[in-house]
């Protein structure tokens, strides 16, 4: 296996400044000279010309990208997602948005993922129309993820309200059609698990109960994303499970609920042997907080051997102690 590409270790702040200068005949240039053996994220001219970029210049930049083959798009989609992790100020969407449109399936799964930040509500309606209408199911199943997050900006009221209770419908009408695939029916319930749909809990139980393993693993997440203590039994007792997965999603949804009563079995699954449980578990300790979790973090991290055990212990610490302070400041200051 190859290694992931990485983004590209340039001073950002002076090609920041040279950005007001990138001129689009350089854009052109550097994708016009793009190829498969180079590393995309090796050209700022690219990452940066491409940041925020205007209807005029997406269609002077049409002839470039189109002469570009299927593996040079996805390799600069993929640099784009890596350096869009490390900079939050850079914003893709548009030419992420344009990307939803090419001939190539896998072009389009990379789009939907390059859209991980963006919050308007023309990628909303674009990721609700690959939902609907995408004939390629890895296309339809990516949008379907992506749409989540969409739904729960609707809850805080970021995006219109008719858009977000269309959003709901369309998640509702999937996860309830027997005729899609099983994935595609779990994907929909964790995507409506971000909303206050009033048939939500009913559907996480049906879903729960109903004897599919797969089902009832995207219930418990949903249990988790609902934000309703109602599923505090149900998780404690996954916690036992013999099913790492379903011991992953309720340690996750424990901590997303700050059940407290979890921090017992929690601080025994950082010692377990399955790393997505023992991370899963350090995260929802950070995130639940308090003395007895703090104490549990401390010891894991003064024993951690592991940078990346440690990395995860020290972000927890973080979070747990922050949470820690807010409550000494209020019980000091009340």
């Amino acid at each position: 296996m190859s290694a992931q590409r990485q983004p590209p270790s340039v001073d950002w702040e002076a090609e920041q400044r040279q950005l007001q200068g990138l001129s689009l005949q350089e854009l052109l240039a550097a994708l016009e000279a793009f190829a498969t053996e180079r590393d995309a994220g090796e050209s700022t001219a690219i990452l940066l010309g491409l940041n925020d970029i205007t209807t005029e210049k997406l269609r002077a930049v049409h002839g470039a990208w189109q002469a570009r083959s299927s593996l040079e798009k996805l390799a600069l989609l993929h640099a784009l997602q890596a350096v869009s992790e490390d900079r939050f100020d850079l914003d893709y969407g548009a030419f992420a948005r344009y990307a939803l449109s090419d001939s190539n399936e896998a072009v389009r799964v990379a789009a939907l993922q390059l859209l991980w930040q963006d919050e308007k509500v023309e990628s909303m309606r674009a990721v609700m129309q690959l939902t609907a209408q995408d004939p390629e199911p890895s296309v339809r199943l990516a949008a379907i993820k992506a749409l989540g997050p969409y739904i729960l900006l609707g809850e805080y009221g970021d995006m219109p309200a008719d858009l977000a209770r269309q959003a709901q419908s369309l998640a509702l009408t999937v996860h309830e059609d027997p005729a899609q695939p099983l994935e595609m029916r779990r994907r929909a319930l964790e995507a409506l698990a971000n909303s206050s749909h009033p048939r939500l809990p009913a559907l996480i139980r049906n879903a729960y109960t109903q004897g599919n393993r797969e089902l009832s693993i995207s219930a418990l997440f949903a249990m988790g994303a609902s934000g309703s203590q109602e599923w505090r039994a149900i998780l404690l007792n996954e916690l036992h499970s013999g099913d790492n997965e379903r011991v992953y999603e309720a340690a996750t949804a424990c901590g997303r609920l700050q059940i407290e009563g979890s921090v017992q079995r929690l601080g025994e699954l950082v010692l377990s042997a399955d790393s997505d449980v023992q991370f899963a578990a350090i995260a929802a300790l950070g995130e639940i907080g308090g003395r007895r979790a703090i104490n549990i973090l401390s010891a894991l991290a003064d024993s951690a051997t592991e940078e990346e055990l440690l990395a995860a212990c020290e972000v927890a610490l973080d979070e747990a102690s922050f949470g820690l302070g807010l409550t000494v400041l209020g019980t000091e200051t009340g």
